[in-house]
């Protein structure tokens, strides 16, 4: 089963695909959607529509983990990241996937056993599952969005 991991935002929308057969994941593909900031709100929202759509027909993935949006300070980027998430799942269900939702909470139980746990402890366990080594391959800012597939 290829599962798409999506942490969204709204200036990068962390992205990943992976392989999953008889409980092993295997790494396919990983990587950052960025937007200008000096673009239009509907511009930047259509180029994450129109590059995740094109991962998706390249990749063929089956079901999308989406991280759910949680803030607690700024509503503008609330609001901003939340218009970016709708957009992320009308293309995920337009183009035939099952979205599941995941919070941040339950992302970092699943993966390291800790529900607080750190970005860094994050990482280090889905390298470690993965089997992979530090390299410019697997973006920082897509950590989450790998940790998202292992959670299927």
């Amino acid at each position: 089963m290829r599962i798409l991991g999506i942490d969204p935002g709204f200036d990068r929308v962390g992205v990943c695909v992976l392989e999953k057969i008889d409980n092993q994941y295997k790494y396919i593909f990983s990587c950052l959607i960025s937007t200008d900031k000096s673009m239009d709100l509907y511009e930047r929202i259509f180029e994450i529509s129109r590059d995740l759509e094109q991962i998706i027909k390249k990749f063929q993935p089956e079901k999308a983990v989406v991280e759910k949006v949680f803030f607690s300070k700024n509503q503008k980027t609330a609001i901003d990241v939340a218009q970016s998430r709708g957009v992320i799942c009308l293309e995920c269900v337009k183009n035939g996937l099952e979205v599941i939702d995941v919070s941040p909470s339950q992302m970092k139980l699943a993966v390291t056993g800790d529900g607080n746990a750190s970005k860094d402890q994050v990482k280090e366990m889905v390298f470690r599952q993965l089997k992979l080594k530090a390299s410019g391959k697997v973006i920082d800012d897509s950590i989450d969005a790998i940790a998202m597939c292992l959670m299927l």
